[in-house]
Formats: structure tokens, C-alpha cells, sequence
């Protein structure tokens, strides 16, 4: 059964969302008000994310300081395939990108590197 869920995700920064949605082969849509789920219904948003042979899209809604993402997860839509399930590998994804630029901001470095089983290792060298 198609229907729309919320992406359980706590967005605050739109730029590491960008570069998350990235990560996983997808495109932030800066500006579009809508976005595409079950039978080409169309939703409301302030951004959308589209992923390739995706036919269904993730829209992005600004909430006070924060952003929700809204999307369909019906297997038929494609988003799964890039996302998870329910939305896990996004999450990952952005936390990856959020510990980055938070140890890039305090002037540290940041080496990262996809290990065999999928695994992603973030090593961060405290700069003095």
C-alpha cells in the first residue's frame, strides 16, 4: 500500500543534505515546490531530492529551524533502492557528512575511507 511517511532524520544544515544525497547518487532540487510519489501525485515541499530511475521523489520542508523529508517508500517508486528501506542509508549518509564538516570547522582533518564490508571509517586528526 502506497502512502506518505516522514523520514525519521533530523535536518538542520541543507548544504550537508546536499552533499549526503550526493553520496548516495541523487540530486538536492533547491527550490521545487513539489514533489512526485504514488501514481504521479504530487506533494508540497520548499525542496525536493530525485534520484536516477527513481520515479518517485523525497520533498524537503522547512519547519521552524529544521527540515523534514516526506516521501513514499513503496518499492515501485525506486527511492528504497537509494535510501533504505526507511530512509537508513540517507541517515547514515548524513551523519557521515555532518561529523565531517563539524571537525573540519574546528580545524581538524579528515581522512575517510570505505572498508570490504561496506563500512565507512572516518579518522579525524585533531590539529593544534
Amino acid at each position: 500500500m502506497s502512502h506518505l511517511s516522514r523520514i525519521e532524520i533530523e535536518i538542520t544544515d541543507l548544504s550537508t543534505l546536499k552533499k549526503a544525497v550526493k553520496r548516495l547518487g541523487g540530486e538536492l532540487k533547491e527550490g521545487q515546490k513539489s514533489f512526485t510519489w504514488y501514481r504521479n501525485q504530487m506533494g508540497n515541499c520548499d525542496h525536493a531530492i530525485k534520484f536516477p530511475e527513481a520515479s518517485y521523489e523525497i520533498g524537503v520542508t522547512k519547519v521552524e529551524k529544521k527540515f523534514e523529508l516526506t516521501c513514499d517508500y513503496y518499492y515501485v517508486g525506486g527511492l528504497p533502492k537509494y535510501i533504505g528501506a526507511t530512509g537508513g542509508l540517507l541517515s547514515q549518509a548524513y551523519g557521515i557528512e555532518a561529523a565531517k564538516k563539524a571537525a573540519l570547522l574546528q580545524g581538524h582533518t579528515v581522512t575517510e575511507k570505505t572498508l570490504s564490508n561496506g563500512k565507512v571509517q572516518l579518522k579525524i586528526a585533531v590539529n593544534e
